[in-house]
C-alpha cells in the first residue's frame, strides 16, 4: 500500500504548476523557490513519503547518519536505480532554490539557471517512469501501456527511454519508441544522427523479438511449410530499417502539409497531451502495472490546464476536461459498462462507438467479440459517426466481423469521406505516429483515385516513390509494385 497520496496533493501542486508555468508576472527568482517547493512533492512520491511525515529535500540528500527517530533516507536512496542521476538532480534544484530563496543572494537567477533547474525537474518526472520500466520492464505488459507512455511530452519520453536504452541497448521495443520520441523532441536530423551512430548494432538486431518470431513461426508453419515461414522471418526488417521507415514515414507526412495537432496527436507539452490521456487512455486498474502506471500519469497532470479545446475552454484543468468525457466513468467495475450500454441504447453516437472499440480489441472485461463490435459501429454509422464508418471499412475489407465485401468497404469509406473532410490527415496522423506507416499507402490511394481529395497523381507518385526506395520493407515493395504497376 503506498503512502504517498496524489489527492492529498492536488491542491498543492495545482498552486505551484499554475504559478510556475502559467503565471506570466512571476518572477525568475520565484520561479527558482516555487521549483524547488514542486520538486519536493515529487521526491515525496518518488520515496513514497505521505504528507505526514516531515520531509524536505535536504534530508534527502544527507549522507551522514540521521539522527535519532529519523527515517535513514541514505540507505532508500542507495536502493534506487540510476540513484546517482536522481541525487544530482535533487542537490542541484535544492541548490538552486535555496540560494533565490533568500535574501544573501542578492542577484536574480539568469534563464539559464531557470532553464536548468526545468532540466533537473524533467528527470524526476522522467525517473517515475525509469523507476516503473525498472519493475515492469518495457514492453513487457503489452501494447496498452506502451500506447498510454505515448500520451506523455515527447521530452519526457525521451529521457525516460534513453536511460532505459543505455541499461538495455538489446529492448527493440524501447528503441522503436525511442527514436520517434527523439524525432517528435528534436526533428529528423537528430532521430537519423541517433540511427547513423548506432548503424552497426542496429544493422544487426532483428525486429522480432525472440517470443515474437517463435509465435510468427508456429502459425506460419502450421499453414504454408517451414520454408515459407522462414523466408518470411527473415525478410523482416532489421532495427536500423525499420526505424528509418518509420521516422520518414513522418517525414513524409509533414512532407504532405498535414495538420497533425488535429485531436491533439501530436503534442509538446503536457497543456496539449492532456486530452488525449484522459479521453484515449484507458488503463485497467485492477492489472496491477496499469495501475501503478496510471497512478504516475495521474500525477504528473495534476493541475495541467488544457490547451485542446477551443479558446474559451483554453483554460480548464485536467480534472475539468475529464468531467467533460466518458472517460469520467470508471472503467473498472459493472457501473462503467452499464452506463456505457444505456447511452449507447439511448443513441449516444460516442457510447455506441466506445463500445464497438471495447469489443474490437477486448477490454474491461468483455471478451473480444468481432460481431457485436461491427453492431455498434454500425449504429453510430447510421448516426453519422465518421469514424464507425473507417473501421466498418476496414471490417467489410478484411472480412472481420462480417462477410468480406470490398464493394460495402468502399461504400464506408465513402460515408466517412462525405463526413469527415480531413480523412486524408487521420491516415497520415496514424502514420506519423509510427502506429502503421503503411497508412501512407492508403494517402497516396486516395489522392490517386481523388477519394475526399482532389486528385492529384503527382501527390501519390511522390508518396509510392519515397515508400519505395525501402526496398527492405514490406511496405516499400508493396509501393515498388504498384508504382510498375502505374507505368
Amino acid at each position: 500500500m503506498s503512502d504517498f497520496n496524489n489527492e492529498s496533493y492536488e491542491a498543492v501542486v495545482g498552486s505551484l504548476i499554475n504559478d510556475i508555468f502559467y503565471l506570466e508576472e512571476l518572477s525568475d527568482r520565484g520561479k527558482a523557490a516555487l521549483i524547488r517547493s514542486y520538486a519536493e512533492v515529487i521526491v515525496r512520491r518518488i520515496f513514497d513519503i505521505s504528507e505526514t511525515e516531515e520531509m524536505t529535500l535536504g534530508k534527502i540528500t544527507y549522507k551522514g547518519k540521521p539522527r535519532k527517530g529519523e527515517v535513514n533516507y541514505k540507505e532508500m536512496f542507495d536502493k534506487k536505480v540510476d540513484h546517482e542521476q536522481l541525487r544530482l538532480s535533487i542537490e542541484s534544484i535544492q541548490k538552486c532554490g535555496n540560494k533565490y530563496t533568500h535574501t544573501k543572494e542578492l542577484d536574480n537567477p539568469t534563464e539559464i539557471d531557470i532553464t536548468e533547474l526545468k532540466k533537473h525537474l524533467y528527470f524526476l518526472f522522467s525517473y517515475l517512469f525509469i523507476e516503473h520500466f525498472d519493475k515492469y520492464p518495457f514492453g513487457s505488459c503489452g501494447g496498452i501501456i506502451m500506447n498510454a507512455f505515448s500520451a506523455l511530452p515527447p521530452f519526457i519520453r525521451r529521457i525516460t527511454l534513453e536511460n532505459l536504452f543505455n541499461k538495455n541497448p538489446e529492448n527493440v521495443y524501447v528503441i522503436d519508441k525511442l527514436v520517434l520520441a527523439i524525432l517528435k523532441d528534436s526533428g529528423l536530423d537528430a532521430a537519423v544522427q541517433w540511427l547513423e551512430e548506432r548503424k552497426e548494432q542496429l544493422l544487426n538486431q532483428s525486429s522480432l523479438t525472440d517470443d515474437v518470431r517463435e509465435k510468427i513461426m508456429s502459425n506460419l508453419i502450421k499453414d504454408m511449410g517451414i520454408l515459407i515461414a522462414e523466408q518470411f522471418v527473415a525478410a523482416r526488417p532489421n532495427m536500423y530499417e525499420l526505424c528509418m521507415e518509420k521516422i520518414f514515414a513522418v517525414n513524409s507526412a509533414y512532407y504532405l502539409k498535414s495538420t497533425l495537432d488535429k485531436r491533439g496527436l501530436v503534442y509538446k507539452d503536457f497543456e496539449s497531451s492532456i486530452y488525449v490521456y484522459l479521453e484515449e487512455v484507458i488503463l485497467d486498474e485492477k492489472i496491477p502495472a496499469q495501475a501503478e502506471f496510471k497512478s504516475i500519469m495521474d500525477f504528473l497532470y495534476l493541475g495541467r490546464k488544457s490547451k485542446s479545446f477551443s479558446s474559451q475552454q483554453e483554460h480548464l484543468t485536467a480534472k475539468e476536461v475529464h468531467a467533460k468525457s466518458l472517460s469520467q466513468l470508471n472503467p473498472n467495475d459493472q457501473a462503467f459498462l452499464d452506463n456505457l450500454y444505456k447511452n449507447a441504447k439511448a443513441g449516444d453516437i460516442m457510447a455506441q462507438y466506445n463500445l464497438g472499440n471495447i469489443y474490437l480489441v477486448g477490454q474491461i472485461g468483455l471478451e473480444k467479440n468481432y460481431s457485436e463490435a461491427a453492431r455498434w459501429f454500425t449504429m453510430a454509422s447510421r448516426l453519422g459517426d465518421e469514424d464507425a464508418n473507417l473501421r466498418l471499412s476496414a471490417m467489410h475489407a478484411m472480412g472481420i466481423g462480417v462477410k468480406k465485401d470490398l464493394g460495402k468497404a468502399i461504400e464506408f469509406m465513402k460515408l466517412a469521406v462525405q463526413a469527415e473532410q480531413n480523412i486524408v490527415e487521420k491516415f497520415k496522423v496514424i502514420a506519423s505516429e509510427g502506429r502503421d506507416p503503411s497508412n501512407l499507402l492508403l494517402v497516396a490511394a486516395l489522392y490517386y483515385y481523388g477519394i475526399g481529395v482532389t486528385v492529384d497523381e503527382r501527390v501519390s507518385i511522390s508518396v509510392l516513390t519515397h515508400l519505395s526506395n525501402n526496398t527492405n520493407s514490406l511496405v516499400g515493395r508493396v509501393a515498388s509494385d504498384i508504382l510498375e504497376s502505374l507505368e
